[in-house]
């Protein structure tokens, strides 16, 4: 929604005059406590990095919803033995399992699908660290968007 507000003068259709300054308050705000939380959300910090390959990285944040039911090859918070771990959910042979990088831990009937994680909040700069950095994309070029400042 926010590319759409920066780059809404470049796609709109021209009028054969300016656009009105009045145009740039007609687009909603962007809220983050509208689009990612509710009622029954909690944010944690991922410890780790056995969730690497769904974007998820040591130190980020996830945001944690107790309120949606859990469905199998979501990421999801289960608690066992009074710890809470992050994982895939997933079913093999019948069996509840939970996906921790290259391990699958079969749950027990004491372990608890405590929320699904429906957001991960991470810094950018730390997705590329290491030896990711090489490959990383580079800007070549920028522009400035015509008619700002």
């Amino acid at each position: 929604m926010l590319i759409w507000n920066v780059c809404s003068n470049i796609v709109a259709p021209r009028t054969g005059s300016w656009p009105s300054p009045a145009q740039d308050y007609l687009a909603e705000a962007v809220s983050l406590d509208r689009e990612v939380l509710s009622g029954s959300t909690f944010v944690m910090r991922a410890v780790g990095d056995g969730l690497v390959e769904f974007g998820i990285h040591d130190g980020d944040r996830l945001v944690v919803d107790r309120g949606v039911d859990a469905a199998l090859g979501q990421v999801v918070v289960v608690e066992a033995a009074g710890e809470r771990v992050a994982g895939l959910y997933r079913q093999t042979l019948g069996r509840r399992m939970l996906t921790i990088g290259a391990v699958d831990w079969p749950l027990t009937d004491e372990a608890l699908v405590w929320g699904v994680v429906t957001h991960c909040v991470h810094r950018l700069t730390r997705a590329f660290a290491g030896e990711a950095a090489a490959n990383a994309p580079r800007i070549v070029s920028a522009r400035r968007f015509p008619g700002r400042k």
